[in-house]
């Protein structure tokens, strides 16, 4: 998110998204500030951000999605206008962009209004989203370009894992600190299955594998429970899921070839009311989330209290309301 005068240009936050490119930004988790972009190429981000602000003459708030492959920095689509990420990067930075954007559009310039612009270190903010899959029976249970999300919450910590944990849990999805996590995966993305039951396993999670995973075991390491669904029906898998306890599903398959097994999966931990990771990176994080809070006690803290009070507005000059008139 960024802020243009048609001159001048500030960059609001580079939020990076956990899910890979192809999920829509609706549906999407993301942090801020970035954990794995360089600086380097965040300073390319920027540059390109207000390239296209001058170019666009843009006066107000804008977004701007990119994508990263092998180093190379590709714009995916741009929105001149205020994103829905705006009041999470204003929660975040503790900046009212929205006022500052007022006040831009109104014709003043950013030049005189940078002294206002005083980001607060809140450490890592992630958002998560809410998607209520058990309300539409009958839709796939996937991720893709079309935003199916409901809602989003917010999470901050001193770390980005504890922070993931909070947005994790704000969102209805208890993090498997005492029970078993179901890694399932179709045929093409067994390697990336592999590595989530690497990591479970090194943070101390029992973790139970569909047989597609458990084929592509190393033999010397092949010790996690199995389990082989592949003729099972749904409401069986939904049974066996309540009778073993289990606290998350993991179920990568590409979001255009989600097969009946996986399907199935998906679809009965939803029944179960029980948290689904469907891409790695969510996975990753999940696990490493539960490793922290496995070792520390999550306080609940208001946002006010994370940053200092905002100074009180001046009315001086304005007009009093007539009693019983209300402004929202």
């Amino acid at each position: 998110d960024a802020l243009s005068d048609g001159e001048t240009t500030v960059v609001a936050g580079v939020m990076e998204h956990v899910e890979e490119a192809g999920v829509h930004s609706g549906d999407s988790s993301c942090v801020l500030p970035s954990v794995s972009i360089s600086e380097e190429l965040k300073s390319r981000i920027i540059a390109a951000t207000e390239a296209i602000a001058e170019k666009l003459c843009v006066k107000g708030l804008m977004n701007v999605q990119y994508a990263i492959k092998d180093g190379e920095l590709y714009v995916l689509e741009v929105n001149p206008r205020a994103s829905r990420t705006v009041p999470f990067v204003s929660k975040a930075t503790g900046v009212s962009w929205a006022k500052l954007a007022t006040r831009v559009i109104m014709g003043e310039k950013l030049s005189d209004l940078k002294p206002l612009i005083k980001p607060v270190d809140n450490g890592y903010s992630v958002k998560a989203v809410v998607i209520p899959f058990e309300r539409f029976v009958d839709a796939q249970v996937c991720l893709g370009p079309e935003m199916r999300s409901t809602g989003e919450v917010m999470g901050q910590g001193a770390t980005f894992e504890e922070a993931y944990a909070r947005a994790q849990i704000a969102s209805g999805k208890p993090l498997p600190v005492k029970g078993p996590v179901l890694i399932a995966a179709s045929e093409l993305l067994v390697g990336e299955a592999l590595n989530v039951v690497d990591v479970f396993r090194r943070h101390g999670t029992e973790v139970i594998v569909t047989s597609e995973v458990a084929d592509s075991f190393d033999p010397m390491n092949a010790d996690a429970e199995i389990v082989d669904l592949t003729n099972w029906r749904l409401e069986d898998i939904a049974a066996w899921m309540k009778e073993a306890g289990i606290k998350r599903v993991v179920s990568l398959s590409p979001f255009d070839k989600l097969c009946p097994v996986q399907a199935k999966v998906r679809r009965a931990a939803v029944g179960q009311a029980i948290p689904l990771s469907l891409t790695t990176r969510d996975a990753i994080g999940v696990s490493q989330a539960t490793m922290t809070v496995s070792k520390m006690s999550l306080q609940l803290k208001a946002i006010q209290e994370r940053r200092p009070a905002a100074p009180a507005p001046d009315f001086a000059g304005v007009p009093t309301a007539p009693v019983g008139q209300f402004s929202l």
